[in-house]
């Protein structure tokens, strides 16, 4: 490998800060490696493909710019006040803003505050999981495993379930999501069925058991998908461990 997936990280948050600007590198660095990890639609299945994300150009730009990693404000600032046409504009802190006279209008940018994985964990869709794997470097196979360990705390945390539901537990927005797949189940109860045949056809085709609880339902859909994560997630640290071990 030409770069490590250190340097990988900070060739993408200096090219996006858009995307991975938060307030720590940890952050930033979790979301960088999720995308080039867990991301369905990336387009990186090689690392001929992670590579054609960066030019030459950006191989001058490998020390991490403060402002992207910390509590600093930013602001995507304009060159025009037509936002709708408008495709240049540069990331900047108020000063340098400020101290632009071609800047005529900035919005402010809202950084990554907390780490939520893409809702992906399937070997299918993982680089990590082809012969590909063998090209990254020690300390690059060290950083995928450590990326893969913080997924594993994710799944374990009070956050859980936030890939999984629509709002927060309880909150209004999950009560009326329930109330949308209720309306949504309706198709399984018709005249021809009776309640408790609906109720199995709803189990099986969801893969975990119906009795008209749409809270309960839901959880343990959330549940089951939790558990088939950490499963992919368990058996991928795994690996990695023995590559490492074996290097």
């Amino acid at each position: 490998m030409l770069i490590t997936l250190e340097q990988i990280f900070v060739l993408f948050l200096n090219k996006y800060p858009s995307l991975y600007a938060s307030n720590s590198i940890k952050l930033s660095k979790l979301r960088v490696y999720d995308h080039i990890f867990n991301t369905i639609g990336n387009g990186i299945r090689t690392i001929d493909d992670l590579y054609s994300y960066l030019s030459l150009e950006d191989l001058d730009s490998l020390i991490i710019q403060e402002k992207y990693v910390s509590d600093i404000e930013l602001y995507r600032c304009y060159f025009s006040h037509d936002y709708k046409f408008q495709q240049i504009y540069l990331i900047l802190t108020e000063e340098e803003a400020n101290n632009n006279s071609l800047i005529v209008d900035k919005l402010k940018l809202k950084k990554i505050n907390y780490f939520k994985p893409y809702r992906n964990f399937k070997k299918e869709y993982s680089i990590v999981w082809t012969p590909e794997v063998d090209l990254f470097d020690l300390d690059s196979l060290k950083e995928i495993l450590w990326f893969y360990k913080e997924c594993e705390l994710y799944f374990y945390s009070e956050n859980k379930y936030d890939n999984f539901l629509s709002g927060k537990l309880d909150s209004d927005k999950f009560n009326s999501s329930l109330k949308e797949q209720e309306k949504y189940l309706e198709k399984y109860f018709d005249n021809t069925h009776s309640k408790e045949e609906a109720y199995q056809q709803i189990s099986k085709a969801y893969g975990v058991p119906f009795n008209g609880d749409m809270r309960q339902f839901v959880l343990d859909r959330a549940e089951l998908d939790i558990q088939q994560s950490l499963s992919f997630i368990k058996e991928t640290i795994e690996m990695l461990e023995y590559k490492i071990k074996n290097y």
